[in-house]
């Protein structure tokens, strides 16, 4: 009963996007203060970026291979310099995982604008994940460290770059830990591989469209709003939101059955996260 495959369609607010990275000018008192953030309603105005696939495949009974593909490219208007790093980037991810221990290897290798390359390698030892990583930039090694990060047997902390997994037994009021970890070292060099908890509130239901659509969905967020997510009433996450390598991501579930076709059919919440 696991979800074999995930696929989301990838977007920024460009305008939102340009409000974050514009300099006040010299004659403003204060800086005007970004837009709202998106409601998740509606994606239609948004600009699409690239894509991001999930797969899982059974070697064994109790072992699974995840395999991860993202794409990114944000759109020629956005020619911030700060920016430019995210014209193409693309980053793969492949990770084992059993029954019995959980997270065993992962290999990630992201390639940015400016020449820059992320490679991450981590395999457990014992209640540890011993981590490698290095950057480099056009070929030249700027950074190369190894730490190990407390694990306990059978953890799965999600490599999947979007944190909101399936939650079967969704509900207003209902509170769960996502964890995630985090190997997109900052290029200054100064953050290191860890793992990130983050605690989300179903706080209330919304009407979003899906597939043009308007479906029913429960709204999730962490408290400062920084992560959100819109679920469907059986747990598979429809949309959400997230800071990636500090760009605003909105995610899209692309691979779902259509409201108007049988309901039974769409995805069983995952049991491999």
């Amino acid at each position: 009963h696991t979800e074999r495959q995930r696929k989301w369609r990838l977007f920024v607010d460009v305008e939102r996007l340009k409000e974050l990275t514009r300099l006040p000018s010299h004659n403003e008192a204060t800086p005007r203060q970004p837009s709202e953030s998106w409601n998740g309603v509606d994606e239609s105005q948004l600009c699409e970026i690239g894509h991001l696939w999930t797969a899982l495949k059974s070697s064994h009974a109790s072992r699974v291979e995840q395999t991860i593909d993202m794409r990114l490219q944000l759109p020629a208007e956005i020619n911030h310099s700060l920016l430019q790093m995210f014209n193409g980037v693309r980053a793969n991810i492949r990770a084992d995982i059993s029954l019995d221990r959980g997270l065993e290897i992962f290999n990630s290798i992201t390639t940015m604008g400016m020449g820059f390359e992320i490679v991450a390698y981590g395999f457990r030892e014992g209640e540890n994940l011993s981590i490698v990583q290095q950057i480099r930039q056009n070929d030249r090694q700027i950074l190369s460290q190894r730490r190990q990060i407390p694990m306990k047997l059978r953890a799965v902390p999600s490599l999947e770059l979007l944190p909101f997994q399936p939650q079967p037994g969704i509900g207003k009021g209902l509170s769960w830990d996502l964890t995630l970890l985090d190997t997109s070292a900052s290029l200054s060099g100064a953050a290191q591989a860890k793992t990130v908890t983050l605690q989300v509130t179903c706080a209330d239901k919304q009407e979003i469209l899906m597939n043009g659509k308007q479906v029913s969905a429960f709204v999730a967020s962490t408290e400062d709003g920084n992560a959100r997510a819109w679920y469907s009433p059986d747990g598979v996450v429809l949309k959400q939101v997230y800071n990636l390598f500090g760009l605003e991501i909105i995610a899209v579930r692309q691979d779902l059955k259509k409201p108007s076709q049988s309901q039974n059919s769409q995805h069983q919440p995952s049991a491999a996260h």
